[in-house]
């Protein structure tokens, strides 16, 4: 019965951890960039779409105003 919180304490922590690879963040910050280039251009073809154009443009500056830099170590 004593062993039961290391043991829960050990499966949490070891859940809790990960591990940095930067090659998939590189992929993952170009995925950002091709989709916020996609949504550039949306924005452009939706010059006659007021409603569109500015959920478009919100969503815009939500996700791609600050494109996030890889935790450095």
């Amino acid at each position: 019965m004593k062993y039961v919180p290391i043991v829960f304490s050990a499966l949490f922590f070891l859940g809790c951890s990960t591990t940095y690879d930067p090659v998939e963040e590189q992929k993952e910050k170009a995925e950002l960039v091709e989709r916020c280039k996609k949504l550039k251009q949306d924005i452009d073809d939706l010059k006659g779409q007021p409603q569109r154009r500015s959920a478009a443009i919100e969503y815009f500056d939500e996700q791609c105003f600050v494109i996030p830099e890889p935790p450095r170590n």
